[in-house]
């Protein structure tokens, strides 16, 4: 998840711009017939947004704690995976981004990883931003580029620092969850063949990523 860096105050707002729209409208996850998703990072938000499935019951609740900077997989574990999805996953680390992206800006990942083979699937990332314009500007970026995309928002009920939507990834909807906290960007992403799951498996993600960020 990385753009294009300019040695310049107005650059690097475009860097955080660049950021957010690559990681949001640009790298979403994917989904095959499968079901599998990758982590928000990789993979592809193509296509129309598919229309609502009934709602579905709110995940189970467990509780969380922030791991140190570097982990993967630390805040849900297999087990809280297995749990949140309905049944076992495969689990594969997020890929570190790198201790540096030039310009001086520094990023750490505090945690990430994915769960394919489940219906939904689920993929997250949490990473720190040191030495960059606000992070809140990356969200900013991506409610605005949403308006010329095909994809559907949603209200993520985290106030303006979190953005939403959902897009049709084949017969499957890919819902898309970005928060900015302190310098840290959370992000989300769950595909599924119910939508309403899969924004329910979502957004419990997030609320329990949350603390980690900082």
């Amino acid at each position: 998840m990385r753009g294009a860096i300019v040695k310049s105050p107005a650059g690097r707002a475009h860097l955080g711009a660049a950021l957010a729209l690559t990681g949001l409208l640009a790298g979403c996850g994917s989904s095959s017939s499968g079901g599998s998703a990758a982590s928000p990072s990789a993979g592809s938000s193509s296509g129309a947004a598919a229309s609502s499935a009934p709602a579905s019951p709110t995940p189970p609740a467990a509780t969380t704690s922030a791991p140190a900077g570097g982990n993967s997989c630390a805040t849900i574990d297999l087990a809280a995976a297995t749990a949140l999805l309905g049944g076992t996953p495969k689990q594969l680390a997020a890929p570190d981004p790198g201790p540096d992206a030039g310009d001086g800006v520094k990023i750490t990942k505090l945690d990430g990883c994915s769960y394919t083979g489940t219906d939904p699937s689920l993929g997250y990332d949490v990473n720190l931003f040191e030495n960059l314009v606000p992070v809140q500007e990356f969200i900013a970026a991506a409610k605005a580029q949403m308006a010329n995309e095909p994809v559907t928002p949603f209200d993520v009920g985290l106030g303006d620092d979190s953005v939403g939507f959902t897009v049709a990834v084949g017969p499957k909807t890919m819902v898309r969850i970005e928060v900015a906290k302190g310098q840290s960007t959370v992000a989300v992403v769950s595909t599924g063949s119910d939508e309403a799951k899969a924004k329910a498996v979502a957004l419990e993600a997030v609320k329990r990523l949350l603390p980690v960020a900082r």
